[in-house]
């Protein structure tokens, strides 16, 4: 190609010197001799700016080669990690049973995620969180939250395993609001654990087991607590839905309990069983949350008691809301009912009523409101833990409300 290239100019050239010739005079053998060198030095010129140039292509191809391979090599790994956060500051107003008034304003929640894409088949993510309590509340210190390893591919089979510090698939947690639910309360269990599951798209289900830190007995080195997990669910234009349900051979492992009963959560007389159900209908602007949780058999009197006999707690949540667009922005009213029962150990009220407006105010940024109402249990109840005496219900009021800025990102 360059070749023919140079010998085009070449004639070119040779053809404007005879035209030239033509035209004027003819040369003498000296001025033409003169005219081919200037000629040529012209095409050994161009030849040398061609040579140049396919250098340089070269160079190119070979980055981009190398770029290629070291891609594939996992050496950028950049283009395989994703960051995610969560910032949210938040100001809080409460009166507690006892008529007293507090407020604060505190970092609600700090969070980082990593998550790596190793390859098609494996996935990592390391998650740090930071949790300030407010007035006064020892709240969370920085740390690892969760950190797994996930081994599956959805393009080549629906089945997946996930091994490490996780919250395990017991109960769905759905809220509108801006505040935990009293079943999250109850039963969200954070556990290193491993997980075997399936995901069809539309029917998902997994087990999995921990060696939590309650042992019947005392016998904490064994991987005896596990569960599983069945779920549905279905998307289209007209409504989506989501139905799920657990089950748990430990409910007494969930966080809460672990604070509440840590004097006999070493040796308990008998794992104690637990169930879920939970669902979420989404139909136009309309969101329906409902879900129930609950222990399927009762704490010895040792551990828990409710009203002098062993405590069987459970509790449910139910909420609506509606989202629609107001100025602009993407805003959500919802409201609230949850219940408890036998839960009073567990610093649950008996009755929650709540409601709540979060709007995005910017991408990515919320602005929410919230208020809660807490109806203690009666004056002739009474709970107590860990064999000490039973103490009694108050039957009062409690209310909260909260202002939260929270930005993802």
């Amino acid at each position: 190609m360059k070749k023919t290239t140079l010998s085009s100019i070449a004639a070119l050239l040779t053809f404007s010197v005879i035209a030239t010739a033509q035209a004027d005079n003819m040369p003498t053998r000296e001025q033409m001799w003169k005219m081919l060198q200037a000629q040529q030095q012209k095409i050994e010129a161009l030849e040398s700016k061609l040579n140049q140039a396919e250098h340089k292509v070269e160079k190119v191809a070979t980055a981009v080669e190398s770029n290629s391979k070291r891609s594939s090599s996992g050496l950028h790994w950049s283009d395989k990690i994703t960051l995610s956060g969560i910032v949210e500051v938040e100001a809080v107003n409460n009166r507690s049973y006892a008529n007293v008034d507090t407020n604060d304003i505190v970092l609600a929640t700090a969070q980082l995620g990593v998550d790596a894409k190793l390859n098609d088949w494996v996935n990592a993510n390391i998650t740090l969180k930071y949790e300030e309590g407010a007035n006064g509340d020892a709240g969370t210190a920085l740390g690892v939250d969760s950190a797994s390893i996930t081994i599956g591919n959805a393009d080549k089979t629906p089945f997946y395993l996930t091994a490490g510090s996780i919250t395990v698939p017991f109960g769905g947690y759905s809220t509108l609001m801006s505040g935990d639910p009293m079943t999250q309360t109850l039963g969200e269990t954070a556990e290193s654990a491993v997980q075997v599951g399936f995901n069809t798209g539309r029917i998902n289900g997994s087990v999995y087991a921990f060696n939590g830190t309650s042992s019947e007995s005392g016998a904490s080195d064994v991987i005896d607590q596990f569960g599983a997990s069945l779920g549905l669910t279905h998307e289209s234009e007209k409504f989506n839905f989501e139905l799920g349900m657990g089950w748990i051979n430990a409910l007494e492992d969930s966080d809460n309990l672990q604070t509440t009963i840590p004097s006999d959560i070493a040796a308990m007389v008998d794992h104690i069983a637990g169930a879920e159900i939970h669902s979420t209908l989404k139909l136009g602007g309309f969101t329906v949350n409902g879900e129930y949780v609950t222990a399927l058999n009762s704490f010895d009197s040792t551990e828990m008691t409710f009203n002098g006999s062993s405590a069987k707690p459970s509790a449910w949540n139910l909420e609506l809301g509606y989202t629609f667009n107001l100025a602009e922005m993407e805003t959500t009213v919802a409201a609230g009912y949850q219940k408890s029962s036998e839960a009073l150990s567990l610093g649950l009220p008996e009755k929650r009523i709540r409601g709540g407006i979060s709007m995005g105010i910017y991408e990515n940024t919320t602005l929410s409101f919230e208020y809660a109402r807490d109806k203690d249990y009666a004056t002739s109840d009474s709970a107590g833990v860990n064999s000490a005496a039973e103490t009694a219900a108050t039957g009062a009021t409690a209310h909260s409300s909260s202002m939260k800025l929270g930005v993802e990102f």
